[in-house]
């Protein structure tokens, strides 16, 4: 009886010791499909947020809102705001607006009013720039914003953040403006678009004879 009873016992372990080993084998072999699942959804929240972040700033800049603000939940996250591009016009540098919420091998940019998504090193304009063309007039309106601010953060938490427009001005002419870019394929493939004639020598992009309208924005940002 006592033997019967051990090896029931021992059966029993064998069964729930293989139970936790199958499940172990099956978590093992799903993490990284767990792991690309939950990123999709974190990509997929930043692409909306990134969405109102410039809705934001576009009601600021216009000067619907005074002041404006959003909270961006972050899971595992990091957002950096600062100034990457740049257009060149009459031999002046301005800088220009870079948002960045960046995850496990994606990053989401918003790049002076376009939305960039890269992924796997492979950038893809999501949503363009209120940049627009008349052919007619060859006039190019391009509203160029900048930031002032040295605002990062990341990890997991809330994060509120304010826009206040702090200045503008109007830069106005005609001949070349030069645009630089490290997503420099992206901005080209969207000027191709719009039909705007320029040359490209790696992330510069010159836009040939225009009569340019040029309206820069700066708006200031705080957490």
């Amino acid at each position: 009886m006592k033997l019967k009873g051990v090896s029931e016992v021992l059966g029993s372990l064998l069964v729930l010791l293989t139970i936790v080993g199958v499940a172990g084998i099956i978590y093992t072999m799903s993490y990284s499909t767990i792991l690309s699942g939950q990123e999709n959804v974190k990509m997929r929240n930043a692409y909306f947020d990134m969405f109102e972040l410039r809705e934001k700033i576009d009601r600021v800049r216009s000067g619907l809102e005074f002041k404006s603000v959003y909270k961006i939940q972050l899971y595992d996250l990091s957002v950096d705001f600062g100034n990457e591009p740049i257009v060149i016009i009459n031999n002046t540098n301005y800088n220009l607006a870079s948002i960045k919420l960046i995850g496990r091998g994606w990053t989401i940019t918003y790049e002076n009013g376009a939305i960039i998504l890269s992924q796997n090193f492979k950038p893809q304009m999501m949503s363009s720039p209120n940049v627009n063309y008349v052919k007619e007039t060859r006039t190019l309106y391009f509203p160029a914003i900048k930031l002032k601010t040295n605002l990062s953060t990341g990890g997991i938490g809330a994060i509120t953040i304010y826009f206040h427009l702090n200045n503008i001005k109007t830069v106005t002419g005609n001949g070349s403006i030069v645009f630089y870019s490290n997503n420099a394929d992206t901005w080209k493939e969207f000027f191709e678009l719009i039909g705007v004639d320029f040359t490209r020598s790696g992330n510069n992009i010159t836009i040939h004879d225009v009569n340019y309208f040029v309206v820069i924005y700066e708006v200031e940002v705080y957490g």
